[in-house]
């Protein structure tokens, strides 16, 4: 007879307490002593045949509690044995209580090794869990020691706190069960795997191979040797480390195979094995390379050369269940049981550019749990109105070496229904969710409660309790708040609702709320509606913790207000007003432009039925305005109409502002609003509109962007749907895109614009319909525009059959400005069916670009029956515009052109300095730098680092086409500067790619140069020296063929010299020096040009009155000549008011 699943698990319970039945005499307790790890001789002090006795006398009721279950006992009732048992625990408790400490004080006397209470409840437990596994379990001991949740050398152990890595970090319990990272032990592995292999009937051995060991796994063998014989293996290969014996470098996985074979073959009747994989590795042997903190390699073993690391794979087994046969995991049919129908499971190995992967997927297929109660007792029945009951499940179970251990299809939680009333209350069903912690497995029991009091309705969401069964560590020892359950831990504990919810429907009132309480986060909605005149809506949203743990605070308060209209001028009137503040919080553009076109703006403008959507608005809002520090976010919301009592159009309009640092700088502008109206009247619809706008002006990333989104709108009964969209960028971002339902197929869009449906009507609903979809877009530099008609109509005719019409006609534009270009496609189609067969058939798919005379290319094709023409064209025609003499400019030129520009060369001022200082403004039009900042020269016209096929359409000379500008000398550091260039200005770009390539991409236009050291020499100095003579290059660079890098060529050569702008002439002027500047450039083949920055000297000099020429000072050092322009004010300060400083360069 089939067991029951009360009588199996009691069975299985019996079975865990075998070991100590056999502590009868003084040898069998030395003995169990010894096996738990204390080396101790024989010990006389027990009370051996008590202890035996008792769990003897409790294993004779328990089987008895099973025969009575099966029916085999019919002298026994289930209450008489139920009275028998609790004195037997009983007694079996005493023994306990009075042995072991005997036991205890025993050990600790006679070995080395000190023992407590805990450790010898621990170790015992550990033994007899790992001889039940061995004895009655030993799939799941194989599997378990694999894991390495169980150690049987030397003695028996149960790494309790392993448990839960077997989901939460699975590298971990890697690390710590062979040691992955620090000296991976690869032979005990595949010892334990090979286990695995035995324990569920698999073929497989352990071979000495060049003289190390390895795991040989067949997945075939089939045939008569020699004859026919074949057979695919799966080696396992630890990878030895020089002079190490234990420790390896890693594991390799490697097929191999005797004679030809199939790679999708039958396992008898119910299973197929399929291998698939997508590199073709000819007759030679490839293997998978796993290392420590290494991406998996693919390696090529013999008969083929070595396989580069860049190359992308993929390997996989699967074994599919193929029959529908109904298997029973637990249980048996007709009981209570657990069932699969269908499985499936998957070993993948794959490598895709960097990233590479192993996973283990199964599948459990209609599968699910049977709970049969029938053959409960009367209390049990009339709790549990439904005694019998399925729980359907599809359950897949992942795991992935980069991606860890999921669940797809459900979770580690059931629930029952119960549907039962206790007076006011209601519990319809109840929840049994298992979440694995570290050190523990608890369990969460919690239901949904209803109370109807009158007008009142109250719910209470997911309340409860919670038990946990906790774990010994290492040493033996529970967590605080853990009840002993022999060597384990019991803990139990309430669970405050996960929400609360109320609702009130009275003659004067009606309105609710909803709070939401879930770790440590506070979320609520309160609504409130006064005789249908007077609706206030209250939400708040308190965050103390972050999902990682962390602690923060963040507080999300709404309150809307509706009420009878509010006359304004011009028709308007005001039917509501709300109010947002948030503190700690950010807004999330993303989220919010998200909102448009999921129709979940709402939540956040005056949300229609706040209580019964009171969870979607919340977790909108949470997403909305995320925690932030030092954030701030206000709002203002109004509600307004026009057109009347009735409003023919009615609007939901907020403006939201994002604060932040100290003091508060604006930081983003959100303008959201909902518009939708019914023409003429809402009783009798022509046109019903509803419009979802966002616009969000981010300061922070220099964007402005909206976003608007049609739906639920109809003309007619006809649906309209559409969505529109703005990308405006400046500073580092410039960009510009504005569309109306997308862009010309194949144009991509620019990074972060959202893919947008066609502006589109219907007409008709299924037959016939009719659909026409437009669009269009402007960027930077182009035009596009399209529209698309399409067609349907069937029906089915007697003796003839299904007859089927379907037409599209479209057309699409693309217009380019510099340089200007355009094309455009036309494609139409008609087709007639009959049952799904063709009878008639014409396609036209036409494409025409010009300008430069023009090219009509595509393809026609006519078909009627089994009869068809297709006709592929290409074809040129029109004047082909004479080519103009081509321009040539020289990119060397224009950039020296850009260094005299005073304009390009501007100051940085340090942050520490912004907003302390500021420069005097002298009448005079010089430019001043800031010392303690910088300089900065940019320029828009050539970029440099990049190489020049073109400027515009002008041809570059080839000892020009690849220029940079450098510093040299002198303790003046340099970076790049880089702004955004059009690459097709200086790049010949294919037709495609100026469709598909961004409009502007950031190159290198300067340099912005810093000081690299002040002195203050002594004290009361009044000079500071900054710097020195700076010298500036501007360098063409060629490329070498052979390291595809760059190098400089210097040649000489000499052209005219010119002179940089006034503003690095006064560079250090603030510092006590001035700079005299003279440019030479050089060009020769290699094309080196230098600029050179000199230091100048000063003379301190008297005007002679008669003549008017000046007469040199003297000084202590002699004549006042050659000075710094600091040292020259000090002399000048000490002599006639009349002396003057005039610069006394020499020239170099």
């Amino acid at each position: 007879m089939k067991k029951s699943g009360a009588s199996a698990i009691l069975l299985e319970l019996g079975n865990l307490f075998e070991p100590l039945k056999k502590l009868q005499r003084p040898d069998d307790f030395t003995y169990f002593i010894n096996k738990i790890g204390y080396d101790i001789p024989y010990i006389n002090s027990i009370d051996y045949n008590g202890l035996g006795n008792a769990v003897s006398s409790l294993q004779d009721i328990i089987k008895e509690i099973i025969d009575a279950l099966q029916g085999q006992n019919e002298n026994q009732t289930m209450d008489k044995l139920l009275l028998r048992i609790l004195p037997e625990c009983n007694n079996l408790i005493q023994v306990l209580n009075r042995e072991i400490p005997k036991i205890v004080s025993a050990v600790n006397a006679l070995s080395a090794n000190t023992a407590s209470l805990e450790m010898i409840l621990k170790k015992t437990m550990d033994f007899m869990v790992c001889e039940y596994l061995l004895r009655h379990r030993y799939k799941m001991y194989a599997v378990l020691h694999v894991l390495g949740i169980i150690e049987s050398n030397p003695i028996h152990m149960v790494h309790w706190g392993r448990l839960h890595l077997i989901v939460t970090n699975q590298k971990s319990l890697f690390n710590q069960a062979y040691s992955w990272e620090t000296g991976f032990d690869g032979n005990e592995f595949i010892n334990r795997l090979l286990q695995v292999l035995y324990a569920y009937g698999l073929a497989g051995g352990i071979y000495e191979v060049e003289g190390r060991p390895e795991l040989k796994m067949p997945l075939l063998q089939r045939g008569i040797y020699p004859d026919n014989y074949q057979e695919v293996n799966i080696n396992f290969s630890p990878i030895p480390i020089e002079g190490e014996a234990v420790k390896k470098a890693g594991l390799l996985i490697y097929p191999s195979a005797y004679n030809k074979f199939d790679l999708a073959f039958e396992l008898g009747e119910a299973w197929e094995l399929q291998v698939e994989g997508n590199l073709e590795i000819g007759n030679g042997i490839a293997g998978l390379e796993l290392k420590p903190n290494n991406p998996l390699r693919l390696i090529y073993l013999q008969g083929l050369d070595s396989i580069t690391d860049a190359a992308d794979f993929s390997f996989s087994v699967a074994l599919n269940k193929k029959t529908a046969e109904t298997i029973y995991i637990l249980g048996s049919e007709g009981e209570s049981n657990f069932y699969i129908t269908g499985f499936s499971a998957k070993l993948l190995v794959e490598k895709k550019g960097d990233t590479s992967d192993f996973s283990i997927a199964s599948e459990l297929k209609k599968s699910g749990i049977a709970i049969n109660l029938t053959k409960g007792d009367s209390f049990i029945k009339k709790v549990i109105p439904c005694p019998e009951f399925n729980i359907e499940l599809d359950l897949g179970f992942v795991y992935s070496a980069r991606k860890g251990f999921s669940i797809k299809g459900g979770a580690l939680a059931i629930e029952l229904p119960l549907r039962k009333s206790l007076g006011p209350f209601e519990i319809n069903t109840v929840t049994i969710a298992l979440e694995p912690e570290e050190t523990a497995f608890p369990v969460k029991f919690s239901s949904n409660i209803k109370a109807a009091l009158g007008p009142v309705q109250l719910v209470v969401v997911d309340i409860g309790f919670t038990t946990a069964l906790s774990f010994p560590d290492e040493n033996g020892l529970l967590p605080g708040d853990a009840n002993k359950l022999g060597p384990f831990g019991l803990s139990f504990g309430f669970k405050f609702p996960g929400g609360i919810g109320l609702s009130i429907d009275a003659a004067a009132i009606a309105g609710g709320g909803y709070l939401e309480i879930k770790d440590g986060n506070y979320a609520g909605i309160l609504y409130v509606d006064v005789k249908d005149k007077i609706a206030v809506t209250a939400i708040g949203i308190l965050t103390t913790k972050l999902p990682d743990g962390s602690e923060t605070f963040s507080l999300k308060v709404l309150g809307m207000a509706e009420f009878p209209p509010i006359q304004l001028s011009m028709g308007f009137i005001l039917t509501g007003i709300g109010l947002a503040i948030g503190i700690g919080c950010t807004m999330n553009a993303e989220e919010l432009r998200r909102a448009v076109y999921t129709n979940s703006l709402n939540s956040l403008l005056f949300p229609p039925d706040p209580i019964k959507n009171a969870q979607k608005i919340i977790s909108d809002l949470k997403s909305f305005f995320p925690p932030a520090d030092d954030h701030y976010v206000f709002g203002a919301m109004v509600k307004l109409g026009w057109g009347g009592a009735v409003p023919l159009v009615a609007a939901e309009v907020g403006i939201f502002l994002e604060l932040c640092g100290k003091p508060l700088s604006l930081l983003r502008v959100a303008l959201a609003g909902i518009a939708h109206c019914e023409l003429p009247n809402p009783d009798n619809t022509v046109i019903c509109l509803r419009l979802q706008v966002l616009g969000v002006l981010d300061l922070e990333n220099s964007m402005v962007s909206i976003d608007a989104s049609l739906e639920a709108s109809k003309l007619l009964s006809w649906p309209l749907s559409g969505d529109i969209a703005l990308r405006a960028g400046w500073g580092d971002n410039p960009r510009f895109a504005l569309s109306a339902g997308g862009f010309y197929p194949g144009y991509r869009a620019p990074q972060g614009f959202p893919a947008l449906r066609r502006i589109s009507v219907t007409i008709g609903e299924d037959n016939p319909r009719i659909g026409l979809f437009l669009y269009l877009a402007a960027t930077e530099n182009s035009v596009q525009f399209g529209s698309q008609l399409l067609f349907h109509y069937q029906k089915d005719i007697a003796l003839i059959g299904l007859i089927e019409l379907d037409g599209n006609l479209s057309f699409d534009a693309l217009f380019e400005f510099n340089p200007f270009a355009f094309e455009t496609q036309m494609r139409s189609w008609v087709s007639l069916k009959c049952d799904g067969d063709s009878l008639f058939e014409v396609f036209l798919d036409l494409r025409l670009s010009g300008p430069n005379n023009y090219r009509a290319r595509g393809r026609a094709k006519f078909e009627v029956l089994s009869f068809d023409v297709e006709v592929d064209f290409d074809k040129t025609f029109g004047e082909k515009m004479p080519e103009l003499p081509q321009q040539t400019l020289f990119p060397l030129q224009i950039l020296a052109g850009e260094l005299d520009k005073p304009g390009n060369w501007s100051t940085v001022t340090p942050l520490w300095a912004q907003n302390r200082f500021n420069f005097r403004k002298d009448n005079d039009a010089n430019q001043y730098v800031d010392p303690l900042g910088g300089l900065v020269f940019r320029q828009m016209s050539v970029p440099l680092l990049f190489e020049l096929e073109k400027m515009g359409e002008a041809a570059v000379p080839e000892d020009e086409n690849y220029l940079d500008l450098q510093e040299s000398g002198g303790n003046i550091a340099s970076s790049g500067v880089e702004d955004f260039f059009a690459p097709g200005q200086f790049e010949c770009l294919s037709d495609r790619e100026k469709i598909s390539r961004p409009a502007f991409e950031k190159m290198k236009s300067g340099l912005q140069f810093s000081c690299g050291k002040i002195e203050i020499p002594v004290a009361n100095a009044r000079v500071i020296h900054y710097g020195k003579a700076v010298t500036y290059e501007t360098k063409r660079q060629e490329r070498s063929a052979i390291h595809n890098d760059y190098r400089p060529v210097f040649s000489a050569g000499n052209k005219e010299d010119a002179v940089l702008p006034a503003a690095l002439a006064n560079w250090q002027r603030l510092a006590g020096r001035n700079v005299h500047n003279q440019a030479k450039i050089k060009s020769s083949t290699a094309r080196l040009s230098k600029i050179k920055v000199r230091e100048q000297k000063f003379a301190v000099v008297l005007p002679e009155a008669e003549n008017g020429k000046f007469i040199c000072t003297q000084t202590p050092e002699g004549k006042a000549t050659d000075l710094t322009y600091a040292r020259a004010g000090q002399v000048r300060s000490r002599m006639q008011t009349d002396a003057v400083i005039l610069s006394s360069t020499k020239t170099v």
